[in-house]
Formats: structure tokens, sequence, C-alpha cells
């Protein structure tokens, strides 16, 4: 697995939206950060298994592998990033993201846990 350059904190983006993508590419470049980008989940976990990442952003409906699909292989082989994954949804308004459940989250999302990252 390779990593960032030495102090430099590396973001994986899944998302299939390319204005969405774009948004947090220029957003978080901007700050600092490394940023990766991956249309969908079966491109994001090739990214995960070859890089080292300190925080990824999933969009839960993305396409092939979903974001709770692909949250769960990072559970099951990468658990210490597990604890490093925040969820996005364009489509919460719609609520059809009730399939996600507490079950699903092992922990809580801290806001202030990305003002520590930089």
């Amino acid at each position: 697995m390779t990593r960032a350059s030495a102090g430099t904190k590396r973001i994986l983006v899944v998302d299939s939206d390319p204005a969405v993508t774009q948004l947090y590419l220029g957003v978080l470049t901007s700050d600092g950060f490394e940023v990766d980008i991956a249309v969908n989940g079966i491109e994001a976990w090739d990214m995960i298994r070859k890089k080292e990442y300190d925080l990824v952003l999933i969009e839960i409906k993305i396409p092939i592998m979903n974001g709770i699909e692909l949250y769960q292989c990072i559970v099951r082989e990468h658990p210490k990033l597990a604890n490093r994954v925040v969820f996005t949804s364009g489509e919460v308004i719609a609520g059809d993201n009730k399939t996600l459940s507490r079950n699903d989250l092992k922990g809580h999302f801290c806001p202030n846990c990305l003002l520590l990252m930089s």
C-alpha cells in the first residue's frame, strides 16, 4: 500500500456525480489534502487495497457496489479504516436511506475529527 507524502492526509471520495466530486476535489485540495476520486464501489475497493487513506467519503447510492456493501468490505478487510468512513447522500429527503441502520455504523461522526486531520 502506498502512503500520502509526509504530513499530507489522503482522502478517498466515492461518488458517481462529477459535479459533487469536483466540488470535493476543489475544497479539499485547497485545504491541503491529497484527494482520490472513485466513481463506483468496485473502483473504490480497488483503490483502498492499493493505497492507505486517512478518510473515505462514500455516497450511499453509488453504482456497481453500493456504499453499504463497500463499507462492509472495509470492515472485513481494513477494520481500522472503517472508523474513518463518512457516508454522504444526495437523497436524504427522499427517505430511501432506511437500509442503513445504526447497526451498520460502529461509531459516530464527529465534525471536529475532520479538523484534527489538518
